[in-house]
C-alpha cells in the first residue's frame, strides 16, 4: 500500500494596497533629504522595500495614458446624440443600423458604441406605458403623494389582486437607445398593447401570503362586470371573511383591483361594500404601482423557461401548468421584496411628474 503524502497549501503572498500620490510624494521628498530606505521602512512599517524602490524609480504624478484617439470627437458625438433623439425610430436603431445611416463618415458600429457610451447612452429596454390623460395623471401624482411614506406593515394591508392572459411565447422587451433618466421619454416608451387571446389567470395576495387565485375556466362565459361579480367577487368575500379581512374584523384588510370596466361598475362597488369589503380607490392606468405585475413576469419567465414556445396540448394541461407557475414562482421572499419595494414605486410616480 502505497503511503498517503499530505502536501501543504500553497503560500498566497497578500497584495499590499497601492500607494496614494501623496504617499509617493513623502518618500520622494524623504528621499531627496537624504533619508535611506531603511529608514523610510522604520518610519513607514506598512510599505516594502519593492514598493518604495518603484516610487523612487517613477515619477510621483502618473502619466497620461497613452493609445488610439477616439475616432468620434465631442462635436461628432453631438450630432450623433442629436440624430437619435429626434424620433422613436432613431431610438430602436441598433449600433449596426447607425453605422449604416453614418457610413459616409466612416463611422463603425464600435466606434459608434463606445461614442455614444461617453455620452451616457446604453441599450435598455423601453418601458411599456399606456396614454395617461391630465386627470389621470393628477390622480396618480395624488395616489403616490399620499402613500409616499406608508410603512412596510401599512403596505401588508392591502389585499394586491389583478388578471393576467397566460399564453406560451417568448416575452420579449424592446431594446432602445437612451441615457439615465430619459427611461419615460416619449420616444423611449413601448406602448403596451392588451392582447385578446390567451386564458386569463386571477391572483391576489397581502403581505408574505398568497391569497385566491383561479384560472377563469371556459363555462364562465365572457369576462365582463356580471361575470366579474357572480365569479371573482365572491371569492374575495369568502377568503376576507375566512380570515377576518372584512370591515371591523381582527384582520381587516383593503381590496385593491384595477380599474377595468367590471371592477369599476357601480354593480360591482357597491356589492363589495354591501359584503364589508374595504375597497381602494385606485388610480387609473397604473399596472407600475401594482407589484403584483411583478409575480405576472416572473410567471411567465417559468413557463418559457419550463415549456419554450410549445402550444398547450390540453386545456387540463394548461390549468395545471398555470398553477405550477403560481405556487413555484409566488413564494413569501417574493412577496416581502416586493412590499419593501412599494416607497420606490411611489417616488418612481413622483419623480416621472
Amino acid at each position: 500500500m502505497c503511503p498517503t503524502v499530505t502536501c501543504p497549501p500553497p503560500f498566497k503572498r497578500s497584495r499590499r494596497p497601492n500607494l496614494t500620490r501623496d504617499q509617493k510624494r513623502d518618500i520622494q521628498n524623504s528621499a531627496a533629504w537624504g533619508i535611506s530606505t531603511k529608514e523610510m521602512l522604520l518610519r513607514w512599517p506598512h510599505l516594502s522595500r519593492q514598493q518604495i524602490q518603484k516610487v523612487l524609480d517613477t515619477p510621483a504624478t502618473p502619466k497620461k495614458p497613452t493609445g488610439r484617439p477616439p475616432t468620434l470627437g465631442p462635436n461628432e458625438r453631438a450630432v450623433l446624440v442629436d440624430f437619435i433623439c429626434q424620433s422613436k425610430a432613431t431610438r430602436r436603431m441598433t449600433y449596426i443600423e447607425l453605422a449604416k445611416e453614418f457610413k459616409h463618415f466612416g463611422w463603425g458600429y464600435m466606434a459608434i458604441e463606445a461614442a455614444l457610451k461617453k455620452e451616457g447612452f446604453n441599450r435598455r429596454w423601453a418601458m411599456r406605458k399606456p396614454p395617461i390623460s391630465e386627470k389621470n395623471r393628477k390622480l396618480r401624482l395624488k395616489f403616490a403623494q399620499d402613500h409616499q411614506h406608508w410603512t412596510f406593515r401599512e403596505w401588508c394591508k392591502f389585499l394586491w389582486s389583478d388578471e393576467t392572459w397566460v399564453k406560451y411565447g417568448r416575452h420579449r422587451k424592446t431594446r432602445i437607445l437612451r441615457r439615465p433618466g430619459e427611461e419615460w421619454q416619449k420616444d423611449c416608451i413601448e406602448e403596451k398593447v392588451q392582447r385578446k387571446k390567451g386564458w386569463m389567470f386571477w391572483g391576489s395576495f397581502w403581505g408574505a401570503i398568497r391569497g385566491p387565485a383561479f384560472v377563469w375556466e371556459k363555462d364562465f362565459g365572457t369576462i365582463n362586470g356580471k361575470t366579474y361579480r357572480e365569479i371573482t367577487v365572491p371569492r374575495v368575500v369568502a377568503y376576507l371573511e375566512e380570515i377576518g379581512g372584512l370591515k371591523g374584523g381582527d384582520k381587516e384588510l383593503y381590496f385593491m383591483q384595477d380599474n377595468a370596466p367590471g371592477h369599476a361598475a357601480k354593480e360591482t362597488i357597491q356589492l363589495l361594500y354591501d359584503f364589508a369589503v374595504i375597497v381602494v380607490c385606485w388610480p387609473p392606468f397604473s399596472p407600475d404601482m401594482n407589484p403584483i405585475e411583478t409575480v405576472w413576469k416572473y410567471m411567465k419567465n417559468y413557463l418559457e423557461d419550463e415549456y419554450g414556445d410549445c402550444a398547450f396540448e390540453s386545456y387540463q394541461i394548461q390549468r395545471e401548468r398555470v398553477y405550477e407557475a403560481w405556487n413555484a414562482v409566488v413564494t413569501p421572499g417574493l412577496l416581502i421584496e416586493l412590499i419593501k419595494g412599494m416607497p420606490e414605486r411611489m417616488q418612481a410616480v413622483i419623480n416621472a411628474e
